[in-house]
């Protein structure tokens, strides 16, 4: 009996439930999608080490998949609670009825477990789908060829979602048993008549707390763009604390100080049904502004997570293989106290010339002043930040254009008393473009020389991952200056991929060998390429993952406030349509309500973003370039599509609530 009656309770409720129940859909098919990404290597064409970053990745998205069922199950019994408190008279009449309390809470866990199963095979089902055509985007990211296409499923994902989504049911069920059993008869049937308290009603009480919340947010602001985000201090801490208070104080300030504000011009407060919308979204902030701050700072979250998500994984492969033209390098760092013998030499030695198939050394030189020292960046002021400590080094005019021989280019030449500089780094081209317009001289041990040019090399010394060369300064060998040798490399290119697996075996081979080696590394294209690889996928899964997941979670707990309070105003809108107020000024004044509080904190998000990702932006640069643009672009459209999607289903859903009652009305 009680299983039909919740049965009837479900169906009969289930405008109230369909965004609760969407989104258990999208949070099932999400989670089961991302933990079965090892059913579809039998898809594709991984070579060895693509299968150890493919189980890599699984491995991670395994530890986050506990992060995300928390935050999941957070959004669940949330909303689990709202759903009671918004059937509080319905569940008042079944104890009038002389329904036991526990009998009642036997209904609502039927109707939690309904809701949970149809949900879970919903969202199995979608997910599964969805997987197939996340399989093309895993092949495009590892940059692999499919072996064919057949439909997949992943026992192990769809094992994870049902331990974890059962887990969370029945928590959200033990949540629910214990609410009920804490209410009152009384409580129950009064609670529609009870009004929101209005904890903030003095205007000047109103715009002190919103002065400070300005206070504390510009301050949060200035610390995060002095400090940065890698020296995680004590202005670090003090700028998240300060900009959390600030966004507490900013939404708690706006339910007494908003719409005094509009009330001050009367001739918008008066417009239209401005003055009952604006009431109506002041009295449900004075009190959900607690969650309304939680929503803004995951919102914040989101978009920080999702933009440099993407951002540094697009950073750490474009130029990749402009910026890694050789096949192999072997690094020496050079010690004073333990000198190495010439690199190539030892390779030679080691191995003989047939063991590769073309070579050149570079050797590099501390130049032994600072970015900061050089005349132009005292003159321009400059402010390199922490790498204003960091030198460049010095390489000979000979090494150079050996390697400018094997990458196809041409020699230079350099006058005497002249210097070049070279930078594969373009935001270190554009910084040194200032400085040295500001001064063009470069002293190096005790010695001035001239730029020769303000147009910079970018032949790359040796391979290396996405930072690039910051910069480095290239002299004639008979200006060369007595320096201490920093480090050699020997760039190689071989005859054949034989050759080169042979030779790469080869040094791996004596790097392991029982005489300990520290000073020497080694590293092919191949490894530079597979760690892109493995950087870019990782970052984008988890980027989407958890963007996907903190969005549908602030999306659908708007949602859920807005669709409970729709209900509860319906009395309100039936005043409306008596008194006259046509169709279409009520439909417009529902979807400004929405409107105004799925962007509230939104906007705020936005303005904490900006600050974000510039300070992020800083730090991304480091190892890469990164289209700030078309990060933005994706991230707006990301946001757009589903928090977009739930603002409309929401705007539709809250019509659809009011609307029977003005089917009969005049438009």
């Amino acid at each position: 009996m009680y299983f039909k009656l919740a049965r009837k309770n479900v169906k009969k409720s289930i405008k109230d439930f369909a965004v609760y129940f969407l989104t258990l859909v999208f949070g099932v098919s999400v989670f089961y999608m991302f933990n079965s990404l090892d059913a579809q290597q039998e898809l594709m064409a991984f070579t060895e080490s693509q299968q150890s970053i493919l189980v890599a990745l699984t491995n991670i998205l395994a530890y986050f998949s506990v992060f995300v069922s928390i935050v999941l199950g957070f959004l669940i019994v949330y909303a689990n609670g709202f759903l009671i408190r918004r059937r509080k008279q319905e569940l008042g009449m079944y104890m009038l009825l002389g329904m036991e309390k526990w009998k009642i809470a036997r209904v609502l866990i039927y109707e939690t477990m309904i809701i949970g199963v149809v949900a879970l095979g919903v969202g199995l089902g979608l997910g599964t789908v969805l997987s197939q055509l996340m399989s093309i985007f895993t092949a495009m990211l590892f940059e692999v060829n499919m072996t064919g296409f057949h439909f997949i499923f992943s026992l192990g994902g769809a094992g994870k979602a049902i331990m974890y989504f059962g887990l969370i049911f029945a928590i959200a069920v033990l949540f629910s048993a214990v609410s009920i059993s804490r209410y009152k008869l009384i409580d129950l049937f009064q609670a529609s008549r009870k009004n929101e308290e209005l904890k903030i009603r003095s205007l000047k009480a109103s715009i002190v707390i919103f002065v400070i919340a300005i206070v504390c947010l510009v301050s949060a602001y200035a610390l995060i763009l002095k400090n940065g985000l890698l020296d995680i201090g004590f202005m670090f801490t003090l700028s998240i604390l300060l900009g959390s208070i600030g966004t507490f104080l900013f939404f708690m300030s706006l339910s007494g100080f908003m719409l005094r504000m509009v009330q001050a011009n009367s001739k918008l407060y008066f417009k239209n049904l401005n003055m009952f919308v604006l009431r109506q979204i002041n009295s449900k902030i004075n009190t959900t502004y607690v969650s309304m701050t939680i929503v803004c700072l995951v919102l914040l979250l989101t978009i920080g997570t999702f933009s440099s998500g993407m951002g540094i994984s697009m950073a750490v492969s474009k130029d990749l293989t402009k910026e890694n033209p050789y096949e192999y390098t072997l690094t020496n760092y050079w010690v004073e106290e333990e000198p190495s013998e010439a690199i190539l030499d030892l390779v030679n030695r080691q191995w003989g010339q047939d063991a590769y198939g073309e070579v050149t050394v570079v050797r590099e030189y501390d130049s032994g002043i600072a970015f900061s020292e050089l005349p132009g960046a005292k003159k321009a002021n400059f402010d390199f930040a922490e790498m204003g400590d960091m030198r460049p080094l010095v390489i000979s005019l000979s090494d150079l254009n050996g390697l400018r021989k094997m990458n196809g280019q041409e020699s230079i030449q350099l006058a005497s008393g002249e210097v070049a500089f070279l930078s594969t780094n373009q935001d270190m081209k554009n910084a040194f473009e200032e400085i040295f317009t500001a001064d063009a001289s470069v002293p190096l041990a005790n010695q001035t020389f001239a730029l020769q040019s303000l147009s910079f090399l970018d032949t790359p010394l040796e391979l290396g991952f996405a930072m690039g060369n910051f910069g480095t300064f290239v002299l004639r060998d008979d200006e060369l200056p007595a320096l201490k040798l920093e480090q050699q490399s020997a760039n190689f290119n071989f005859e054949d991929e034989v050759q080169a697996r042979e030779f790469d075996a080869k040094v791996a081979a004596w790097l392991k060998q029982t005489e300990p080696r520290p000073n020497y590394f080694s590293r092919s294209r191949t490894e530079i390429y597979d760690a892109s690889v493995s950087t870019r996928t990782i970052l984008s899964f988890l980027s989407i993952y958890l963007g996907f997941v903190f969005l549908i979670t602030c999306a659908a707990i708007l949602a859920l406030q807005q669709l409970s309070e729709a209900a509860d105003n319906r009395e309100r809108y039936e005043l409306l349509r008596k008194i006259g107020t046509e169709k279409k000024m009520i439909n417009q004044s529902i979807f400004f309500q929405v409107f105004l509080y799925f962007m509230m904190p939104l906007g705020l998000a936005i303005v904490h973003s900006i600050v974000g990702l510039k300070v992020a932006n800083d730090v991304i640069r480091m190892v890469g370039e990164m289209d700030i643009v078309g990060n933005l672009l994706i991230t707006a459209v990301f946001i757009l599509v589903i928090y977009g999607g739930y603002f409309l289903a929401t705007y539709l859903g809250v019509k659809a609530i009011v609307a029977p009652k003005f089917g009969r009305t005049r438009e």
